[in-house]
């Protein structure tokens, strides 16, 4: 028997039935078929009833409020009702719309503009329905779309779990949460826990990325992406790749873990973990980072690089190469828009001109400025130069240097004709200075100053000075305030003196306003030597010829073919010149009035003799490289 009931129908209304008003305001007729559907969604409802942890008879039956009109078919059993236009349904604290509905015992099947209100916040869209009122499990199919708040998840058939609150879907879907949208074959919403799991060819497109994947958790309340498997990040101007991960869209900040990688450009970056801020522009990289480009090379335990300003920081067991410099240290950071380095703990830093070495450093290519501190050593390269220092400052638009040290001397180091030579003192200058060469000519010639307690040490050349000044041009050392050299058994000195260098070899020594020099083969006799000026003139290093001019002295120990000393020469005169054969006097001719005087050896008062500032000062003389620092 089949009972038509015409006219609208309003059975019963539960609470809340105002929001049937709401719904059906945009709610539009539809028709389709849909047996296969119903007998699909049958099937996996009865079976979802049979391992449901509620028992039928505790819960209450599925609410028709409204119809417009239904019949009941009484032939079959249990009887099937049947409800047309503006069906409404209650149950379990969830609405139910549609435009027709038939229920059988306490399952419901709607179709067209079907609508789902669970508790205010969840709302389900779709063309067709069917759910199991026992079991609490909905099936959606066709135009399904689930909104929660912020979140729309969107797909053609759809599980949903009314008490658990979770959506399942198994043929494409998407879901578009916040600015966000996300895609994938097949995934899981709980809603309840505002988590959603995406699963096979997996996408997430966001304002300014686009991400690929297998495996995603989704967190929904807070725009949270974690991977668990192979992803891959593209924003308009890099790429990041890592084996998992995770992704906070709002704050755009990612962390990439296991094989991360991160191009952008030329630039390829790898670690083990890779960090990435949007806001801040920061990629910060961890363990094992090395980061290449076509014209930069880096590597340390932890790089940071920032887009905006262009800033890398680099820090543990650092190195970096480009162009022009390569560094390395325990932290370093160079920015690329100022060529420029820094070096916080002990590293270096080299050009084509230079290399230093020191606890910190701060240098920047682009002005030549600089400062490095704590145990400096700083090498000109095209001079095979050194510079050992507690602190140098350098301009290298002006070609200057000044190396200090707190406590101590300052060292510079140079190889001279294949031996070294050592040159200490408190402070060290290097620095342009304009010379005129005539009415209208100068010339710019490259100094090196030393000042105070100066003190050079080389196997065959000592000396002890004031100060002291190098002409890079003429390869000419000035040692000024009455400096003492040493060469040899020979002591030398005079108000200033001045060593002329030729490829790398002393070549001439002018000593200049009241001269002496002293000579001793054996520490007993002194052989003397006084005038205005001398100049000395070497050969290999060693002293060849010396003349001495204006008001010249001389007291000559003789020897015999046995060395025995057999008397003394005494000799004044304008002009003397002395011959020197394997680094004693050979002879000596003395010119322009001499006046000689020879005196047997016994009849000699050696003390009454010696000449005006005479003063053998053996204590001063640096006998190894460590004497200069003292």
């Amino acid at each position: 028997m089949i009972a038509t009931i015409t006219g609208r129908t309003c059975l019963s209304l539960a609470p809340n039935a105002h929001i049937f008003s709401f719904v059906f305001v945009t709610m539009k007729m539809r028709t389709f078929g849909y047996f296969i559907f119903v007998l699909f969604v049958s099937q996996i409802a009865l079976a979802n009833k049979a391992t449901s942890g509620f028992a039928a008879d505790t819960l209450k039956k599925i609410i028709i409020e409204n119809a417009n009109n239904q019949v009941i078919d009484n032939a079959v059993s249990p009887p099937i009702r049947y409800f047309n236009g503006d069906v409404r349904a209650y149950h379990e604290g969830s609405y139910f719309f549609c435009d027709s509905a038939k229920m059988i015992d306490n399952e419901l099947f709607a179709f067209g503009n079907v609508v789902i209100i669970q508790h205010d916040t969840i709302t389900m869209f779709a063309d067709e329905l069917y759910y199991h009122g026992d079991s609490l499990f909905a099936y959606l199919r066709s135009k399904v779309v689930l909104q929660n708040n912020n979140d729309a998840l969107y797909t053609e058939y759809m599980e949903y779990d009314m008490e658990e609150k979770k959506a399942y879907y198994r043929d494409k879907a998407i879901m578009v949460s916040g600015n966000s949208t996300l895609k994938s074959k097949k995934g899981i919403f709980d809603v309840k826990n505002n988590l959603a799991i995406f699963e096979e060819r997996v996408t997430v497109d966001g304002e300014d990325f686009h991400m690929v994947t297998d495996t995603l958790h989704y967190k929904t309340n807070e725009e949270i992406a974690n991977w668990t498997t192979p992803a891959l990040i593209k924003t308009d101007s890099s790429e990041i790749y890592s084996l998992t991960g995770n992704y906070k869209t709002r704050e755009k900040q990612a962390e990439f873990r296991g094989d991360a990688q991160y191009k952008k450009s030329d630039i390829i970056a790898t670690a083990d973990l890779i960090t990435y801020d949007g806001f801040l522009k920061k990629v910060s990289m961890y363990g094992k980072a090395i980061y290449d480009s076509k014209t930069e090379h880096a590597k340390a335990d932890s790089i940071i690089h920032s887009e905006n300003d262009d800033i890398t920081q680099l820090i543990g067991n650092a190195s970096f190469v480009n162009e022009k410099n390569k560094a390395s240290g325990s932290n370093i950071l160079y920015s690329k828009k100022e060529d420029r380095f820094a070096l916080n703990g002990r590293g270096e830093i080299s050009d084509s001109t230079m290399f230093i070495i020191a606890n910190q450093l701060d240098y920047n290519e682009i002005t030549k400025k600089g400062v490095a501190t704590g145990d400096v050593i700083w090498t000109d390269t095209a001079s095979a130069t050194t510079v050992k220092a507690d602190s140098v400052y350098m301009d290298g638009t002006i070609d200057y240097m000044h190396a200090s040290r707190a406590n101590g001397k300052s060292l510079l180091i140079t190889v001279l004709d294949k031996d070294t030579l050592f040159l200490a003192s408190d402070t060290l200058k290097r620095f342009r200075s304009i010379v005129k060469r005539d009415s209208i000519t100068y010339d710019t010639i490259k100094m090196l100053a030393a000042d105070n307690r100066v003190e050079i040490f080389k196997n065959d050349l000592q000396a002890v000075t004031d100060s002291l000044v190098f002409n890079e041009r003429d390869s000419v050392f000035t040692l000024f305030n009455r400096p003492v050299l040493w060469t040899d058994t020979t002591q030398m000195e005079a108000d200033t003196a001045q060593i002329y260098m030729k490829n790398k070899k002393i070549s001439r020594l002018d000593l200049n306003s009241n001269a002496l020099v002293i000579t001793s083969p054996d520490m007993i006799f002194f052989n003397q030597i006084r005038g205005n000026t001398m100049t000395g003139n070497f050969v290999d290093n060693a002293l060849d010829e010396l003349k001495v001019t204006g008001s010249s002295q001389c007291i000559y120990y003789m020897q015999d073919d046995e060395k025995a000393y057999i008397g003394v020469n005494q000799t004044d005169c304008s002009l003397m010149i002395f011959k020197f054969e394997t680094k004693k006097i050979k002879n000596i001719r003395f010119y322009t009035e001499p006046n000689s005087t020879i005196s047997p050896i016994d009849a000699v008062d050696h003390e009454a003799i010696k000449l005006k500032g005479f003063s053998w000062k053996l204590e001063k003389r640096p006998l190894t490289m460590a004497d200069i620092l003292q």
